[in-house]
């Protein structure tokens, strides 16, 4: 957790105290639940109201804000970028907020789009069968990118496919878009990670 940050407000520092003692307590089976049905073991825990953040037109704005004080300086900072996550249960709320946070980046959004051309091949086809690519451009499918990939130099990027694991560039690999080389590639910069056991 953000607990252990050296340049967080006092009262930060005790927020996040609190609620990773309260994380600590779940963990340890001493806050107790409650249950939906009669005679059932605990199935819910209530989450203390100073530890939620409300729905409304600025909660993910908060969210990121709590996560990541002055994103907007410190975007291309490595080591303040590995302090802290945002985990979140859908795609389509990760890319949400993946949209909020490139939108607090200064300087312009590149757009790489997917290849929708067909290859053509020996054997012929019937094109009239195959869907519009306006459609294919539309669909978000779990395990496939989006057609539309946008990115802002100095944006941190996260792999999600195993590209060269032997170079240490693997699922889950944060790294920092440095340049658009062209409209197909651009150079990232991989942040060092220091491995304890």
């Amino acid at each position: 957790m953000c607990v252990i940050a050296q340049d967080i407000p006092d009262r930060m520092r005790h927020d996040l105290y609190d609620f990773a003692e309260w994380v600590k307590l779940v963990g340890e089976g001493k806050i107790v639940g409650n249950s939906f049905g009669e005679d059932q073991e605990p199935d819910c825990i209530q989450t203390p109201e100073k530890f939620v953040i409300k729905n409304g037109k600025r909660a993910l704005h908060m969210l990121i804000e709590v996560t990541y004080p002055d994103f907007n300086i410190k975007y291309q900072d490595m080591s303040y970028i590995r302090e802290c996550d945002i985990l979140a249960p859908k795609n389509n709320d990760v890319d949400e907020i993946n949209s909020i946070m490139l939108s607090m980046i200064p300087g312009d959004m590149e757009s790489y789009n997917s290849a929708d051309k067909l290859c053509p091949t020996d054997c012929e086809s019937n094109d009239q069968d195959m869907s519009p690519p306006e459609l294919l451009h539309s669909l978000n499918l779990p395990g496939l990118p989006n057609h539309c990939l946008q990115l802002e130099v100095g944006a941190p990027v996260m792999l999600l496919r195993n590209v060269n694991q032997s170079l240490g560039l693997c699922n889950g690999t944060r790294t920092l878009n440095c340049q658009r080389r062209n409209s197909a590639m651009i150079d990232v910069s991989a942040m060092s990670y220091r491995i304890t056991r």
